[in-house]
């Protein structure tokens, strides 16, 4: 049997602007958005037919179905390219689910990757990108991951940018936060004319760049609905942390530390603080 294994990196967005909602239902964004170390464990495996998602993890729940992403992806590349064959996909999950860190989106990327090499599909990265579009918006920017500026409605990915390695520390609240419900309250904010903020220069972002232009357009109204979120923003910078912003539609809020040493002091430092009310996790970027 054929067999391959992928990491499935996560990610942060260090900006997020949503400009308007499309025709098409989906949302108009500027964002940049950062790969990040903490990832999932994905394994491959042929199988004479069908689809089949495993997770070893049993108390993390995750779809078995077609509702998982992972198993779109695979649909997709069998529908597209006629594959005689299925496949096994077993998912070690690391990303917390629902959190604003793309699990989701990362595995079905990495399942595109990894059976596109698996069963010799000869795609380019272009046309994976493309596929992972017909899944969801953040598919596309996990197919090369780093760092980049994502436009559109996700897909519109420019990876020219360089950002100096640096150290996060993820704090995740117990509670999971609707896109689809962050996105649709945004969108009454959305009819005031609010004025857009706008990244400066990216070819090369330096360590102050980054924390100085931290900005999530959905922090306005998540964090009225789900107080816990603004308390570990505050948290974390009482803590010591250069920023802090909330990741996606959240729940998770990441810190930016000025060393590794210091990132694992804030992190012991918030988990004694809130103590059960959030998971914490230092990370680096890619």
């Amino acid at each position: 049997m054929s067999s391959l294994s992928l990491k499935s990196h996560a990610k942060v967005n260090l900006f997020l602007e949503v400009l308007w909602k499309r025709d098409d239902g989906y949302h108009e964004i500027e964002s940049l958005m950062q790969e990040i170390s903490l990832c999932d464990n994905i394994l491959l495996e042929d199988r004479l037919e069908g689809i089949t998602i495993l997770c070893p993890n049993k108390e993390i729940s995750i779809p078995s179905d077609h509702n998982n992403l992972a198993h779109k992806a695979a649909r997709l590349l069998i529908t597209k390219f006629n594959i005689k064959k299925g496949v096994s996909i077993t998912i070690d999950k690391k990303i917390p689910v629902g959190a604003g860190l793309g699990g989701g989106s990362s595995n079905a990327a990495s399942v595109l990757k990894g059976l596109n090499q698996l069963w010799n599909i000869g795609l380019k990265n272009r046309q994976l990108q493309e596929l992972g579009a017909e899944i969801g918006s953040d598919v596309p920017f996990f197919i090369n991951g780093k760092t980049a500026l994502v436009k559109g409605r996700g897909v519109k990915i420019h990876t020219w940018i360089t950002v100096p390695k640096t150290w996060i520390i993820l704090a995740v609240p117990n509670i999971s936060v609707s896109t689809k419900w962050a996105y649709g309250r945004l969108d009454r904010e959305l009819t005031k004319n609010i004025n857009s903020a706008r990244l400066p220069t990216l070819e090369k972002l330096q360590f102050k760049g980054i924390v100085d232009n931290l900005f999530n357009r959905l922090e306005g109204v998540v964090l009225k609905e789900y107080p816990i979120i603004e308390t570990v923003k505050e948290k974390m910078t009482a803590c010591g942390a250069r920023g802090a912003l909330m990741s996606g539609t959240g729940s998770a809020v990441f810190g930016i530390a000025s060393s590794k040493n210091k990132a694992y002091k804030i992190a012991e430092k918030i988990s004694n603080d809130l103590k059960s009310e959030v998971v914490c996790y230092v990370t680096s970027s890619c």
